[in-house]
């Protein structure tokens, strides 16, 4: 078995015997105790047995990039959520413009009713006041006009009259 590559390659047998004139029994000179042979092992193979680097330092690095990951996927799905909040905020926005314009555009001369003829006038000055109000508190060289479009010509814009 000696010659096997994969007990010669990584380990280096020295078995000094010596015979110990005062005892008369064989050990090692170089080994504590005197019936114990001695031998070292070869640790500047080429198998990496010399690592200059602290046992456990790959394992905290993967676990240090682990947690860095997890840190920026839980940014990025916060991110992503507020996104989709403010998306589904504009969607309501949207919704209940379209739906003030409604009311704002029907014509109370075609409503027989007198109560729903009513209702829908108040709405409409509601949304009126509404708006004038939201078009004071956010002064902009865009303006909106009534029916919640913008309106780029009313602040002196570059655009021609039609």
């Amino acid at each position: 078995m000696k010659d096997v590559p994969k007990f010669t390659s990584n380990v280096n047998i020295s078995i000094p015997y010596t015979l110990n004139t005062e005892s008369n029994t064989f050990g090692s000179p170089t080994s504590q105790s005197p019936k114990m042979p001695s031998f070292s092992i070869n640790l500047s193979s080429d198998d990496g047995g010399s690592s200059s680097r602290p046992i456990g330092s790959k394992k905290a690095k993967l676990k240090r990039k682990a947690t860095e990951e997890s840190a920026t996927s839980r940014d990025k799905n916060h991110e992503m959520i507020e996104l989709r909040m403010k998306n589904e905020e504009r969607k309501l926005a949207l919704k209940e413009v379209k739906e003030e314009n409604k009311i704002l555009l029907k014509n109370l001369a075609s409503i027989g009713d007198i109560n729903t003829r009513e209702y829908i006038r108040s709405e409409q000055e509601r949304i009126i006041r509404k708006r004038r109000q939201e078009q004071q508190e956010q002064p902009s060289s865009v303006t909106k006009n009534l029916f919640g479009f913008e309106d780029f010509g009313a602040s002196g814009g570059d655009l021609p009259d039609y």
